[in-house]
């Protein structure tokens, strides 16, 4: 059960940063299209197909860092798991914002140092490059983890489902319903907006639970259901709400919603289901773990080569979309996959920068 557990983790890990790779493909050109364009329709799916990744990361996370049995110090939190995660924003988002600076910043060793020295100083006010948010995000949660240990190695599974409902309801139903009342000029449900029950706490939970506890057949046909639900929900109400507005609305691709948290909890079950990871052999489990062991630095370094897509003047309008938007994909995935691989031989100190 063990080997079946892991792997189908490695698979989700996988998943999750593919569908990553995506969503940043297509950011490029569906908020510049007209909503009446068809390109921006194929766009609109395969966005909406992939919001879940993040939940999904978190659900992951919440596998590992809140198994009762494993021992976690406060210290070990501190210089283990989130000194990396500081390490890796302050590096990587240096990088990005002396990438993103004009060619005449690096005339000497004076202006260079300035480019530097702002990027670096930036990161303390969380104005970094766009997909590094979630390493902010991660080194709450890690910070909270400790209290969270606590909580949960004394719940028993219902403390953890009353904990689980009262999230769904007060942070991600009343946020979906709030998005549409504003849409149609109602009042929000304001007095229903708790602070406490927001953030991605629950998908932290969710995650141990589902691994932990599983879901009985009913209700995981149900969840199926719901997901698949959400999906269309996503899809056909982001296009009737950007029509509304004669403009993209990306309101419904938030990653704190009931409809992204059900496709995620969906995915993860049907791959802790399924039987083809506990028939995988040693060699293809052991595959799945060595890509799985990059995906952190996958996620760090892809938007380079997301960017030199675009400017090698290609874009998801270059050819056939929907192939354009696989093709470049995979593309950035795979690229991204083999850079990690080769700068981890580089030595140990790598794993604390990818």
């Amino acid at each position: 059960m063990e080997k079946n557990r892991v792997a189908f983790v490695d698979g989700l890990r996988i998943l999750s940063i593919f569908a990553v790779v995506v969503v940043h493909i297509c950011a490029d050109g569906w908020g510049k299209l007209p909503v009446s364009d068809p390109d921006w329709r194929i766009l609109n799916i395969f966005a909406s197909s992939v919001r879940w990744c993040v939940p999904l990361f978190v659900m992951i996370s919440g596998i590992f860092m809140l198994k009762p049995d494993k021992h976690i110090s406060v210290r070990s939190i501190w210089s283990k798991y989130i000194l990396r995660m500081v390490v890796a924003l302050f590096l990587w988002g240096t990088l990005y914002y002396a990438l993103k600076a004009p060619p005449g910043s690096f005339h000497d060793i004076g202006s260079l140092a300035n480019v530097l020295f702002t990027g670096f100083t930036s990161n303390i006010f969380g104005a970094t490059h766009y997909h590094l948010w979630y390493l902010y995000m991660i080194i709450g949660l890690y910070a909270l983890t400790p209290s969270i240990r606590i909580f949960v190695k004394g719940a028993e599974k219902k403390d953890l489902e009353y904990l689980i409902i009262l999230f769904i309801i007060f942070s991600f139903v009343i946020t979906l319903a709030n998005i549409f009342l504003t849409q149609l000029n109602l009042k929000s449900i304001a007095i229903l907006n708790i602070p406490e029950f927001s953030g991605f706490v629950c998908h932290y939970i969710i995650g141990y639970y589902l691994y932990h506890f599983g879901l009985p057949k009913n209700i995981r046909i149900t969840l199926y259901v719901l997901a698949a639900s959400s999906f269309f929900l996503t899809v056909f109400g982001t296009q009737i709400l950007s029509q509304m507005n004669e403009s993209t609305f990306s309101g419904l691709h938030g990653y704190l919603l009931p409809t992204t948290m059900l496709e995620a909890s969906a995915i993860f079950v049907l791959f802790r289901e399924m039987k083809a990871f506990s028939t995988l052999s040693d060699k293809g489990s052991s595959f799945l773990g060595s890509v799985s062991s990059l995906v952190f630095g996958i996620y760090l370094i892809h938007p380079v080569f997301v960017s030199l897509v675009w400017k090698l003047g290609l874009s998801t309008s270059s050819f056939f979309m929907p192939l354009a938007i696989i093709t470049f994909s995979v593309g950035v995935f795979l690229l991204s996959l083999a850079t990690v691989a080769v700068l981890r031989k580089l030595g140990p100190w790598a794993r604390y920068v990818l």
